[in-house]
């Protein structure tokens, strides 16, 4: 990010929530299938989050949902604002799990089902993202046609896109789930697929996340989670070589593979 873009973000955060009085650089961000540099801004008011709008441009379309489901529990970092360039989400002070010695995994598949349940989805955004993963993988030549499989799924929600131990976070009272970059209405079993496969650590504690996450309803059938676990090493690796890193990319290639031979 040049120093004009960031001074173009302080003043249009001014604007909107006084005077920006420190920023740092945190994380990771991405414009156009490079990685840039987001800011964290701290105010008078308290510490916002900007992100680039080219992985947030549909956040607007969830802000409503997620603040119903903060307003009843914290889920989630609430989202403060919507900017022409991204949007501003409240910071959430407490320890990253992936930071922490020991890990509840109850409670994180207690989470990660909250967030899912979500009525009058629409699944508009899925097929797209989808769409644009598939096109590129076979305009990149990374996959065969008769390779892409037609996903089978029967179970839908708000899902997080990006489940995963640096995206939790513990305070004082509860988790809470960050970085909402890629929310948007999708299957169930994709979603669950990241924390199975980089929370769960054997087959054991992938039983007892999934019965935490059901809590006695009915399980979705293996076929189903197999499709989530292809589709999950589907996209990691259309993200993998669209941000530079050819070598993880035919890694997640390899395991889509093996899911599905």
């Amino acid at each position: 990010m040049s120093i004009n873009n960031v001074r173009e973000v302080m003043s249009t955060l001014s604007r909107n929530f006084g005077e920006i009085t420190h920023h740092q650089v945190i994380n990771t961000g991405w414009k156009a299938g490079t990685r840039q540099s987001p800011l964290l801004f701290t105010t008078a008011n308290g510490t916002f989050i900007y992100h680039p709008t080219d992985r947030t441009s549909n956040i607007t379309q969830y802000k409503q949902r997620l603040d119903e489901k903060n307003r009843s529990r914290i889920i989630s970092s609430p989202i403060v604002g919507i900017l022409e360039r991204g949007f501003v989400t409240t910071f959430i002070d407490g320890e990253v799990l992936e930071t922490l010695p020991t890990l509840d995994i109850f409670a994180v598949a207690q989470l990660q089902a909250a967030f899912h349940q979500v009525d009058n989805y629409n699944l508009d955004g899925w097929a797209e993202k989808l769409d644009r993963v598939y096109t590129y993988l076979l305009q990149h030549q990374l996959v065969r046609k008769n390779e892409l499989p037609t996903p089978q799924f029967s179970t839908y929600g708000l899902i997080h896109g990006d489940y995963s131990l640096s995206n939790i976070v513990k305070t004082k009272q509860r988790l809470v789930a960050i970085d909402l970059e890629h929310v948007l209405d999708g299957p169930v079993a994709f979603d669950l697929a990241r924390p199975l496969l980089r929370v769960c650590r054997n087959g054991t504690e992938q039983a007892t996340y999934l019965d935490q996450y059901f809590q006695g309803k009915s399980h979705l059938s293996q076929e189903e989670l197999r499709f989530g676990r292809g589709i999950f090493f589907l996209i990691q690796a259309y993200d993998r070589h669209r941000w530079g890193h050819p070598r993880e990319a035919k890694t997640s290639l390899r395991q889509f593979r093996e899911v599905f031979k």
